[in-house]
């Protein structure tokens, strides 16, 4: 069990004990379990007024075996005993999945107008960017070590997450074995940490900036982790796919213009500061503890992040220019 869960265990019930269940809102996430006999069945012991099914995972895993099939759960949920059902994907990333999978088949689309993103709990990471950022400037991203996690070019590998560059320092959580494979080696002046040496939010106070590019085939539902490292006051560098689901939080780019832009960000540390507290406040909105209390009251959707024009304006002169 993740730890994560671990303070609410005595509220945990194994499905089969469930007589009959009455509530107001049902939330159910994990589309493989919707698809099982076993959810089947659960389904005809609950009576909510309203379900929310949360598909947040992509259908395929990093290697390209499938997870569970989109028109199926569409199919699935349509046939659902409730009055009332929303399927929400976890992400624009997986409605647009959502939508490329049911190309070419007779299922009409079930999914809800709105998104469901993860709900984090902001007062676990501390907000704390660097007042300076000066050489070394210390990068970095944590994520399992999985060939779907890593850029599959060398050249791009290695412009995003520099080697032997004194300026630059790679500091990585979560192991790097794939990337050892690739090179042959582990890249020089990297430090590769794996899982379980401290917490999460430990590591993120020891970077300067998050960045994060895997293989372009990755489908990433969200990206759990770059909501956190905005949460610690980090910038978030991303390429330019993850502006869907995050909008103006992260500065997208290339692999070779990685070094560009934190060259930029350094320029400025007033201007970068100013930045960082407001994307920090934007996503403590839209993806903290209270906004799942709104969801539930308003019923409305989380929308993509936009800051203020004033930091739209700043954040223009850090991007690369087109």
């Amino acid at each position: 069990m993740s730890e994560r869960f671990l303070p609410w265990q005595d509220r945990v019930v194994p499905a089969h004990h469930v007589e009959h269940l009455t509530c107001r809102t049902l939330i159910a996430r994990g589309p493989r379990m919707m698809t099982t006999r076993l959810f089947e069945k659960l389904t005809h012991r609950i009576t909510p007024d309203h379900a929310i099914m949360v598909i947040n995972n992509a259908a395929r895993n990093e290697d390209g075996r499938p997870i569970f099939d989109w028109p199926d759960l569409h199919r699935r949920v349509a046939a659902l005993p409730w009055p009332s059902v929303e399927l929400c994907p976890l992400s624009p990333l997986i409605r647009a999945e959502s939508d490329r999978d049911l190309e070419g088949t007779d299922v009409t689309s079930r999914l809800s107008p709105r998104d469901w993103p993860p709900v984090l709990d902001e007062t676990a990471f501390e907000f704390a960017p660097r007042p300076r950022l000066t050489a070394p400037i210390t990068i970095g991203r944590h994520a399992r070590d999985h060939p779907g996690k890593w850029l599959e070019d060398p050249d791009e590998l290695l412009a995003a997450y520099p080697e032997g560059d004194p300026d630059l320092r790679v500091r990585i959580l979560g192991g790097a074995e794939v990337v050892e494979m690739m090179l042959g080696r582990t890249p020089d002046g990297w430090e590769v940490l794996p899982f379980g040496l401290g917490g999460v939010q430990d590591y993120l106070a020891s970077l300067d900036v998050f960045v994060n590019f895997p293989s372009p085939e990755r489908h990433e539902a969200f990206g759990r982790t770059i909501a956190e490292a905005v949460l610690s006051g980090l910038p978030v560098i991303l390429p330019p796919r993850f502006e869907a689901t995050f909008g103006d939080l992260g500065f997208y780019c290339m692999p070779a213009e990685v070094r560009g832009v934190i060259e930029r960000l350094a320029a400025d540390d007033p201007g970068r500061l100013a930045h960082l507290a407001a994307c920090r406040d934007l996503a403590a909105e839209l993806y903290g503890r209270a906004s799942l209390v709104r969801r539930l009251r308003d019923g409305g959707a989380v929308p993509k992040p936009r800051l203020s024009e004033e930091r739209r304006a700043w954040r223009s002169t850090v991007l690369p220019r087109p």
